[in-house]
């Protein structure tokens, strides 16, 4: 499967831009790969055998496509920006090993899931508009100066990307925390209609845009 997606993205040519050397080099690759899903496959559900019992007793849900919705809540809740560029792979197989981790998951998943589902229509236009207030604040360069504030020179906090996902919380007066910090990381507000909003509501208020015209 990996190898076809590789032969479709470079051509016809396939054969003379792909060395032997590199063709099983990609090929070896993707049968580790491969085989290391497979074996954090048998140690999640075995992890989550010896825990179905307090889950079912507390209520707590997990979601189907555990791999990656798992990686990100353990990136984003555990580690600092600078920490995460030293975790590697066999990191997770210890990870998931661990019952009490599986736990703190199911619980802030669960919690997060409970609050979507009773999310207030008041909570719903302001996730709505939330792109919107962060592209402005980006065009008039509140983001950097932010930004500025929790650089290493300013910062002593150990939760750096969530701490600053709480200040613009508090800026903006929404309690959305974990979705201004997915926006951000993603630059999701950056969009060509909120950039093209952005625009128009600084020219009306004689205030030029910094977004260049698309």
């Amino acid at each position: 499967m990996e190898n076809s997606r590789i032969k479709k993205e470079l051509g016809d040519d396939f054969n003379d831009k792909i060395t032997p050397e590199l063709r099983k080099a990609v090929s070896d690759f993707t049968k580790a790969f491969s085989q290391f899903e497979s074996n954090n496959e048998a140690i999640f559900k075995k992890t989550l055998k010896t825990v179905k019992h307090i889950l079912k007793q507390k209520s707590l849900i997990l979601p189907r496509d555990w791999k990656e919705v798992f990686w990100e809540w353990y990136l984003d809740k555990e580690h600092t920006e600078e920490e995460r560029l030293e975790l590697d792979f066999k990191t997770i197989p210890e990870l998931i090993k661990d019952p009490k981790i599986i736990l703190k998951w199911a619980k802030e998943y669960s919690e997060k899931i409970d609050k979507e589902l009773f999310t207030t229509p008041e909570k719903v236009e302001a996730l709505k508009n939330l792109p919107h207030a962060l592209c402005i604040l980006d065009d008039l360069g509140i983001l950097d100066l932010i930004e500025e504030k929790f650089t290493n020179k300013n910062y002593s906090g150990r939760a750096r990307e969530t701490d600053k996902a709480k200040l613009i919380a508090t800026i903006l007066n929404i309690d959305e925390v974990e979705n201004i910090r997915s926006s951000l990381r993603k630059k999701e507000y950056l969009s060509k209609t909120a950039k093209k909003n952005t625009k128009k509501i600084l020219n009306n208020l004689g205030l030029t845009s910094s977004f260049d015209d698309d």
